[in-house]
């Protein structure tokens, strides 16, 4: 698989490993896709000639289906998970002799809306620039890159108070999520914060960030130890966590699959400030409640 071998190939025993290995995850959506247009069949001006009538239709049409779906979905994606499309991208550019993929469109497209560059991120792009035989195609992308590294993503102030930009950038403002866990009894167990998102979630896509984020953490250095919201099947409960029978990866889709299921259930409850939310399809305004307190009622059980 595509995914698999991006994580070989890119493993460097270096610093940015585990930025790499990351955002990886974080898109696996996005390279399933790319995995997708790679094995997509192709075409030549003779095959097409010769092949069934309306081949080259087809063929086509099956195409841009795909680069459609790209499309629409990193357009949509929030700004930190565009930030790991963009590092995904390029990491999969040329990385074989499959094929001359370049992607080059789509990390332009990305990089043009994406703001609050770790200079990490930036780092990896860098390095893998310096590693195409040809790489002044990059270079525009590369410059874009490092003009977003100079807009730092947005984070709250102490208060919570909205901080909104001039009227004419209001659709640019970007949050931080602060995730919370407690006990029922309101005893608290563990807290962290993503940045870069936007300042309206459903409570869906806060769970499924919520999941994402700490299958990603796992992941970039696998342990036997994972802490999450969601047990993986093989693992036994242990304090503040779960205890794997050997260190593995996770597959966070079916994680948050799971944690969709057991919301729904009443398996846990999530609050929105002092509000309980209760449809997975409420949004939830995080310029007034960028703190998300979980309170998990039974042991949740994933992959």
């Amino acid at each position: 698989m595509l995914y698999d071998t991006l994580v070989a190939e890119f493993r460097r025993n270096d610093s940015l490993d585990d930025v790499r290995s990351t955002a990886l995850d974080r898109v696996r959506w996005l390279v399933d896709l790319l995995e997708r247009r790679r094995t997509e069949p192709g075409w030549d001006a003779s095959a097409a000639l010769r092949g069934p009538e309306g081949e080259f239709e087809r063929i086509r049409a099956i195409r841009a289906a795909t680069q459609s779906e790209i499309d629409s979905r990193l357009a949509a994606c929030p700004e930190e998970e565009a930030r790991a499309a963009a590092l995904c991208l390029m990491l999969a550019s040329r990385f074989d002799d499959t094929g001359f993929r370049r992607y080059d469109s789509e990390i332009k497209t990305v990089i043009s809306r994406v703001r609050g560059w770790a200079p990490d991120e930036v780092a990896v792009m860098l390095v893998r620039v310096t590693e195409f035989d040809m790489g002044f195609w990059s270079a525009g992308s590369l410059g874009m890159a490092l003009g977003a590294a100079e807009h730092p993503a947005r984070r709250r102030r102490q208060d919570h108070r909205s901080d909104r930009p001039p009227p004419d950038q209001e659709g640019c403002l970007m949050t931080t999520v602060t995730f919370r866990d407690e006990t029922a009894t309101g005893r608290p167990l563990a807290e962290w914060e993503v940045a870069g998102q936007p300042d309206r979630m459903t409570v869906r896509e806060l769970i499924r960030l919520r999941v994402r984020e700490e299958v990603a953490r796992h992941n970039a250095r696998p342990t036997i130890r994972f802490n999450g919201l969601v047990r993986p099947h093989d693992a036994e409960t242990e304090l503040n966590g779960y205890r794997l029978r050997e260190p593995r990866r996770i597959d966070w889709e079916h994680q948050a699959e799971i944690a969709e299921r057991a919301f729904l259930a009443n398996g846990f409850f999530v609050l929105a400030g002092d509000r309980q939310v209760e449809d997975l399809e409420e949004p939830v305004d995080l310029t007034a409640n960028p703190d998300l307190v979980f309170i998990k009622l039974v042991a949740l059980v994933g992959g």
